[in-house]
């Protein structure tokens, strides 16, 4: 569950302690009116796999 204003927000997740940051879906931040700055999203993950999202949102939540 994520907390919100209005209440909480009840969703799945893949928790990783050993990973820098934790991604979540656009709809879950705005489901928790999450706000933060917009910012370039880089991946690069396994067999040279490279992801970019121009758009993206640094935010704050608390699971």
């Amino acid at each position: 569950m994520v907390s919100r204003p209005a209440g909480v927000v009840s969703t799945y997740a893949l928790l990783d302690n050993g990973s820098k940051v934790t991604l979540v879906d656009s709809k879950i931040a705005q489901l928790t009116e999450a706000k933060g700055p917009e910012e370039p999203l880089h991946i690069e993950a396994i067999a040279e796999t490279k992801i970019t999202e121009a758009k993206s949102y640094r935010i704050s939540l608390q699971v």
